[in-house]
């Protein structure tokens, strides 16, 4: 388990995406259980998950991680406090950024054995 402060406006968003059909309270620092309810509904959300790129960069070859959000308080200044836990190890493939876009990039990652 680790933490992260996400704090560029395309990480910001990807955050706010992820965790906008969980209940308020867990986009305010609450731990996410896993299948988590969405109050007001039977629905059950699963734990948000992204790709953490742990090496030198963004890039084909270096190695990621698919991580699972355990924990996210998202600030209103447009920054988010995330504690999440690796669930696979990988390599990444192929990177598409959006240079002048706030969305983030769309990585594909293979997943290591």
């Amino acid at each position: 388990e680790f933490r992260l402060r996400l704090f560029e406006p395309r990480c910001f968003s990807m955050m706010a995406k992820l965790t906008q059909d969980l209940a308020e309270a867990y986009r305010n620092g609450v731990v996410i259980p896993d299948g988590s309810s969405n109050f007001g509904s039977n629905r059950k959300v699963p734990r948000p998950q992204f790709i953490y790129a742990y090496g030198r960069n963004c890039a084909p070859g270096e190695k990621a991680l698919v991580v699972e959000v355990r924990r996210c308080h998202i600030r209103g200044n447009m920054t988010a406090d995330v504690t999440v836990v690796p669930i696979q190890k990988g390599t990444i493939e192929h990177v598409e950024e959006y240079p002048h876009a706030i969305q983030p990039a769309e990585v594909t990652v293979r997943i290591l054995e």
